[in-house]
C-alpha cells in the first residue's frame, strides 16, 4: 500500500511540475501506482459504487417512489414494498404479507381475511364497517392499467 505523501522521494517514473508534491487524501487511490490487477479490482469496486447510487433529481423536483397495487381494492395507492404493513388510503386495508399469501387468514394486522375484504369494497367502498370514516374515493391515476 502507498502512503502519501512519501516520506523519501517519489516512485520511480513519476515527475512533478510543481516545486512540491500535490497531497491527497489518505482514501484516495491512484491507479497508475498499482499493479494493473490490483487496479482493475478498486475500478470494479468503483463502477459497483456508481451502479448502485440513487437517481439523482433537480432541487425542486419531485422524488417520484415506484407505487404498488393494494392487495384489497387493487388501486395503485401503496409506495412500500409488499408486505410492510402501508395502510391504503382508499379502503383502509393494512397491507399484511401473511394475509397477502393465505387471502383466507383472519386476524393479524386486520381482523377480516383478504378475501371478505375485498368483498366489503365492492359492497360499500371500504375492507371493514369500522373504518367507512377513514376511507377516500381514488384518484384518477391511481387506477390499474387495465381499468383505463
Amino acid at each position: 500500500m502507498l502512503h502519501w505523501p512519501p516520506h523519501d522521494a517519489p516512485p520511480l517514473g513519476w515527475k512533478f511540475a510543481a516545486a512540491r508534491p500535490l497531497v491527497l487524501p489518505d482514501t484516495c487511490v491512484l491507479f497508475s501506482a498499482l499493479p494493473p490487477e490490483l487496479a482493475a479490482v478498486f475500478r470494479a469496486r468503483r463502477e459497483g459504487r456508481r451502479e448502485r447510487r440513487r437517481p439523482i433529481t433537480r432541487a425542486g423536483e419531485a422524488i417520484v417512489k415506484p407505487r404498488h397495487a393494494c392487495p384489497c381494492c387493487q388501486f395503485i395507492t401503496l409506495t412500500e414494498t409488499p408486505g410492510s404493513h402501508e395502510i391504503c388510503p382508499v379502503c383502509f386495508w393494512e397491507d399484511d404479507m401473511i394475509q397477502r399469501e393465505d387471502p383466507t387468514f383472519e386476524g393479524g394486522a386486520n381482523r377480516e381475511s383478504l378475501t371478505m375484504a375485498q368483498a366489503n369494497v365492492r359492497a360499500f367502498g371500504a375492507s371493514s364497517l369500522a373504518v367507512l370514516a377513514h376511507v377516500r374515493p381514488h384518484l384518477p391515476e391511481e387506477e390499474p392499467d387495465g381499468a383505463r
